[in-house]
């Protein structure tokens, strides 16, 4: 499986994600994502 059909996979598990849309920094993205929802004050 590849970059392209894991995203597509994921988008239709039906749970929630974090998919960056493009070719570069994907992982640096969705990490700085997952820990702003970490170290939120929600």
């Amino acid at each position: 499986m590849n970059v392209v059909e894991s995203k597509g996979f994921i988008t239709r598990a039906g749970v929630p994600y974090i998919i960056p849309r493009g070719r570069k920094c994907g992982s640096n993205i969705a990490a700085a994502i997952c820990n702003a929802l970490l170290y939120s004050k929600i």
